[in-house]
């Protein structure tokens, strides 16, 4: 009996991934698949759970398919990642400092959690994950082309895109302030709420909204509003001491 658990045991730890901690110190060079650069010179695998250091001498650029548990980005410190490439991680990120996704794919089995003072550039990469949190003060900035904003509730909010930014059809967005540098599509029945304040520091670009969709905000700074010259656009602003609401009935074009 006794060696039958005994065979029964070793089976069940064959079976088992143990987690092991892997700290990136980037001691030789940016490369994250130089075992060089990690505190146990082992590079990570997909039972390892990552912590990019905010001591590190180099910080991470990931260029090939990667498999972690987890990954922790701490304060004042980055990882990059700028190649077709993927990134699977089967639990969580938490993001204390940097996160740039220029290319490639991030898939996260579990959350996306942004803490406060974080940044995540996204420009042409994409990301999944079960659920993101973005606590107060992190910021969320989209760069690249051709930029689709999901549902979510965001703290700090930048369009910054190269070509024009699309919220779909009823979304639901709430941030605690939204720069926009770029044009930005709301298409119908969106409603976009700011807590704080809505600035565009670019005149030239447009907010173009289809029926039934709002933006509010608290206060709107460096902006002016008309509509297009379709006679059949209906867009009101409503202005009080509390709240600033454009809404758009039918198709309109709020020009900034």
């Amino acid at each position: 009996m006794k060696k039958l658990i005994s065979i029964l045991f070793i089976i069940f730890l064959a079976g088992f991934s143990f987690s092991q901690t892997n700290v990136w110190t980037g001691e030789k060079d940016n490369c994250w698949f130089n075992p060089d650069n990690w505190e146990n010179g082992q590079i990570p695998d997909q039972a390892s759970e990552v912590i990019i250091s905010s001591y590190s001498k180099n910080k991470p650029i990931i260029c090939a398919n990667t498999y972690i548990k987890s990954l922790t980005i701490q304060s004042h410190s980055s990882l990059e990642i700028n190649q077709n490439c993927e990134l699977n991680i089967s639990g969580n990120i938490n993001l204390e400092g940097v996160f740039l996704l220029k290319e490639g794919i991030v898939n996260i089995s579990g959350e996306f959690k942004a803490k406060s003072k974080s940044t995540f550039f996204l420009d042409k990469g994409q990301i999944s994950a079960t659920k993101f949190k973005y606590d107060t003060l992190s910021t969320v900035i989209f760069m690249g082309s051709n930029q689709t904003i999901p549902s979510n509730d965001y703290s700090n909010l930048e369009i910054c895109s190269t070509g024009s930014t699309y919220i779909a059809a009823n979304s639901n967005i709430t941030c605690d302030n939204l720069l926009i540098n770029s044009p930005i599509l709301l298409d119908e029945s969106v409603n976009l709420l700011i807590f704080g304040e809505l600035v565009c520091n670019v005149s030239s670009k447009q907010i173009e909204m289809k029926e039934n969709s709002t933006i509010s905000a608290m206060s709107v700074l460096n902006t002016n509003y008309f509509s297009s010259d379709n006679s059949n656009a209906e867009t009101n602003i409503f202005e009080s001491e509390s709240q600033n609401m454009l809404t758009s009935n039918t198709s309109s074009i709020i020009e900034l």
